[in-house]
């Protein structure tokens, strides 16, 4: 086995495990053939838990040390001479010590080279908040995609279109797509445009629109495929999205 095909194999072998640890958490565990995750027992965490001021304090520092624990070696000593752990685990007097430390005793900078210290151990800190935050989304991302197929969405029926007025113009009011077309089919058209002006191309917003009628199981689809195509398309030379799918083999 070459030396990529063995990192290939733990990269995969990582991500599939990732997905069924976090599954185990939600109380879920793959079903008797594999092919989906079916609910196994009491969850441990919720995805509240995963935002530093919503869910379970107690849990969401548990979610954090792990992250920290997993991650600190391989980020160094990038903050400000700090690893990860180091200066995540610094309480308000560490904070307060260090910094008259940088200030050579003294409350506050009396130098710009002091100020550029204490300046650049703020930067730190605020980059390993972040760091963790990125961890904690990535974990509330595979939660939701693993809780999507379970949530129950009711769809209200569809209202019968107001009838032209007089002057045979649409009674209706407000901003209104002129790219989206009617087309048959049993999915229910989105006659009203909520994309952002920057999406001109007809058949993007066709697509999009589209999309939004889908349940969450089917949106977290849809956005698992995308994340491929993007990725592909973002290489050089940049494939097109058909052939990035295999749609044109």
């Amino acid at each position: 086995m070459s030396n990529i095909t063995e990192n290939s194999t733990a990269y995969f072998n990582a991500e599939e495990n990732a997905r069924v640890i976090a599954a185990r958490m939600l109380g879920l565990k793959r079903s008797a053939d594999g092919s989906r995750f079916v609910k196994a027992g009491k969850p441990t965490i919720t995805i509240a838990d995963t935002y530093e001021k919503k869910g379970d304090p107690e849990v969401y520092a548990q979610l954090q040390a792990g992250f920290i624990a997993a991650r600190s070696d391989g980020f160094g000593k990038q903050f400000a001479g700090f690893t990860l752990a180091e200066i995540k685990s610094m309480d308000r007097d560490a904070v307060k010590s260090h910094k008259l430390k940088l200030c050579a005793g003294n409350k506050k900078p009396v130098t710009k080279a002091q100020a550029d210290k204490v300046e650049k151990f703020k930067a730190a800190q605020g980059r390993a908040h972040n760091k963790v935050s990125s961890g904690m989304a990535n974990l509330r991302g595979t939660l939701s995609s693993l809780l999507a197929p379970f949530e129950t969405k009711t769809i209200a029926p569809n209202k019968t279109p107001k009838a032209p007025t007089a002057s045979g113009k649409d009674s209706q009011t407000g901003n209104v797509s002129t790219d989206t077309e009617i087309e048959s089919g049993t999915t229910t058209e989105t006659k009203v445009s909520v994309l952002p002006p920057q999406i001109r191309d007809p058949r993007l917003v066709k697509l999009l629109n589209t999309v939004a009628q889908y349940d969450l199981s089917g949106q977290a689809r849809f956005v698992e495929i995308m994340a491929i195509a993007i990725e592909a398309y973002n290489k050089e030379p940049a494939p097109t999205i058909e052939s990035s799918l295999g749609l044109n083999k």
